[in-house]
Parts: C-alpha cells; structure tokens; sequence
C-alpha cells in the first residue's frame, strides 16, 4: 500500500513537472506580457519611431498586430499623402525576415503580421499585411 501511494505522489509531481514546461499551442500563448512590453519598449526608443507617440502589439492566436499612433495632427492632404505612402510601401520582405525571426525564437511561425498605422485622433490611417 505504501509503495503504491508513494508510486501515484511521483506521477502526481511527474504531471506538475510537465505542466511547467507547456509553452503552449499558438503565439498568443507563447509570447508573454514581458516579451511583449520589451519589444514594445525596443520600437519606442528607436529613432525611426520619434514622431509616433505610442506603439501597441497585439496576438491573437497567431496573427500579429503592431499599432503606431502619430503624435502629431495632420490635415486631410497630409493623411490622404501618409496613406497613398502606406499603400505604396513593399514591405514583403521585412515581414519575412520578421516572421523567420519570430518563428526562431518561439517555433511557430505567425500566420499573419499586420502594421496599423493611426492619426493623432486614432482614427485609421492605412494598414499593411502579410
């Protein structure tokens, strides 16, 4: 009787133990708050970002969604310029290497990474997909 208690207390571990490494089935499940919040803070910091005032990502399952806000206003000519820009942007190959950087670090590749760019008063300007 007690080899056979002390038998099911080390399965009963075993299974705890294989519960701590479950990483988890999707990107969402994978990347974590901290992860999330450091690549945040990373784009934040970078030059090329200085005229956003704030960046967001976002998973679901496995698609990712980066959001830029602009900080400044724009009039109705300078949005209809950012999105004839936006819409002209070949941005195929920075969203492979992207999704190859991804998929190195947590194993799954995302199965779709989109870029949301927004005005000063959130509204919509243009999105790229891939």
């Amino acid at each position: 009787m007690r080899k056979t208690v002390t038998g099911a207390l080390v399965i009963f571990m075993c299974l705890f133990m294989f519960v701590g490494c479950y990483r988890g089935n999707t990107l969402e499940e994978r990347i974590s708050d901290a992860d999330r919040q450091r690549l945040i803070t990373l784009v934040k910091t970078n030059e090329e970002f200085k005229d956003f005032s704030d960046f967001t990502m976002e998973v679901e399952e496995n698609h990712i969604t980066f959001k830029a806000y602009l900080g400044v206003p724009l009039d109705q000519l300078e949005v209809t310029a950012l999105k004839s820009q936006i819409q002209q942007v070949n941005m195929d190959g920075q969203i492979v290497k992207l999704k190859d950087a991804i998929e190195k670090g947590y194993k799954i590749r995302p199965s779709i990474i989109t870029l949301e760019y927004y005005g000063a008063d959130s509204r919509l300007i243009g999105k790229i997909e891939g």
